[in-house]
């Protein structure tokens, strides 16, 4: 719809609204190509649309300047938190070998050798009888010796577990907050500056000679009202 269409639909009293929906208050009549909205002159060219609801401006409305109307922007800063994963660091476990001296108890068993030499009866030499010879005789031993041989084993585990904790921290950082001020001086300096001049101006009416009755009276009440607000 056009914004010729939506002005022919617009009628004394609707809403209007921003376009954000803030209501601005009532049309009051049509000026023109404008619309008169709480004393304040609404262009044709912001209107959006019109519906029975009432009058819908578009976003330019807020950004312009509208029959002397300034609008100056108040900022201000806001802290938001968030959160994101970092990498903590690492934890090492490290295995280490040591060796220790340890002892077992065996039981072995040998042959050992006795020898004697014992008397008996007198008897014929038989002829199995190794006699008269000389020679060496030997004699086998055997015996039992100590074998050492390690098993590894296993004794116990290491169990490693990674739990995840939730701690409550506290976030502080500087924002910036714009403020706007009046300045008072200014106001007063001009409340100085009417009074000097109807002062200045009772005063050279004074000096024409001006003593009309009406006009005297008047010349005379401007002064003493000048007076009042020097004196004030």
């Amino acid at each position: 719809m056009s914004a010729r269409q939506n002005m022919k639909d617009i009628r004394q009293g609707m809403t209007v609204f921003t376009a954000d929906g803030q209501s601005l208050g009532t049309v009051e009549r049509m000026q023109g190509n404008a619309l008169m909205v709480g004393g304040q002159s609404i262009p044709q060219t912001v209107v959006s649309r019109v519906t029975k609801d009432g009058v819908y401006l578009d976003g330019s409305y807020a950004m312009g300047q509208h029959e002397g109307e300034m609008r100056i922007a108040v900022a201000e800063e806001r802290l938001t938190v968030g959160k994101r994963e970092v990498d903590l660091g690492e934890v090492d476990i490290r295995k280490t070998v040591t060796a220790e001296e340890q002892s077992a108890s065996v039981t072995l068993r040998r042959d050992e050798v006795h020898v004697q030499e014992v008397d008996i009866a007198d008897r014929p030499l038989r002829e199995d009888d190794d006699a008269f010879n000389e020679g060496t005789i030997r004699v086998q031993l055997s015996g039992e010796e100590a074998v050492v041989s390690k098993e590894a084993i296993v004794t116990g585990e290491v169990v490693i577990e990674k739990d995840t904790v939730a701690e409550e921290h506290t976030v502080s950082d500087t924002v910036r907050k714009e403020h706007a001020d009046v300045d008072e001086n200014l106001r007063q300096t001009r409340r100085t500056t009417n009074v000097d001049t109807d002062v200045r101006r009772g005063t050279a009416a004074s000096k024409t000679g001006t003593t009309g009755g009406d006009n005297w009276e008047e010349l005379r009440e401007d002064v003493r009202e000048g007076g009042k607000k020097l004196r004030g």
